[in-house]
């Protein structure tokens, strides 16, 4: 199935999924974790709404999910995306910074923005639901094999990326100590294609 979570966050791209499903009611139910007004329209039969649940609640859904649609406008982190792939579900999200930096096409499915708008120090970016019909269509119409090694690869990163952050983070933290004795800071490691 899919899940689509947005708590009480107006930026995660609600009106464009639940247009998309609003669209496809032959499609596979929708679990809509949502608790701002944009859930309180009419909902499409084939969406399940979902408010107020406990973390333990949301874990269950997002285990159980196959896709995770979430065309969000704009992300600090992306902490959404991230739980996201920890759980294994394969994401579904906009096509733009700091979405496509953590879902890839290797590593789930990106929907093109049709419009930007200015917001805070950054930039909002907006999917409409034809293309997002459009790319879920094709995640629907992959293979297992082919979901399934998206799925794979985005389980690896996230894991190989959070390990390498608590590894530059103790690195990090271990600097007062070493200043204290007199050593250099430890600068945390990177490699040369970074550098470029």
């Amino acid at each position: 199935g899919f899940i689509h979570v947005s708590g009480s966050s107006l930026s995660k791209g609600t009106a464009a999924v639940l247009d998309a499903w609003q669209k496809h009611p032959e499609w596979p139910e929708l679990r809509l974790v949502a608790n701002s007004q944009l859930a309180e329209r009419p909902l499409p039969t084939n969406v399940t709404h979902y408010r107020n649940i406990s973390d333990e609640e949301l874990n269950t859904l997002w285990r159980t999910s196959r896709f995770a649609v979430i065309p969000s406008e704009v992300e600090g982190y992306g902490q959404v995306l991230g739980e996201a792939m920890k759980a294994g579900a394969v994401l579904i999200t906009t096509d733009a910074p700091p979405m496509n930096e953590l879902v890839s096409p290797d590593r789930g499915y990106l929907v093109p923005f049709r419009k930007t708008q200015p917001f805070r120090l950054g930039t909002r970016y907006y999917v409409c639901s034809d293309d997002l019909v459009s790319v879920i269509t094709s995640a629907l119409n992959d293979t297992p094999q082919v979901v399934d090694r998206k799925e794979k690869t985005a389980s690896e990163w996230i894991l190989s990326n959070h390990t390498a952050f608590k590894q530059r983070l103790s690195e990090l933290m271990s600097a007062p100590e070493a200043i204290k004795a007199g050593n250099e800071i430890p600068v945390p490691h990177e490699s040369a294609a970074s550098r470029h």
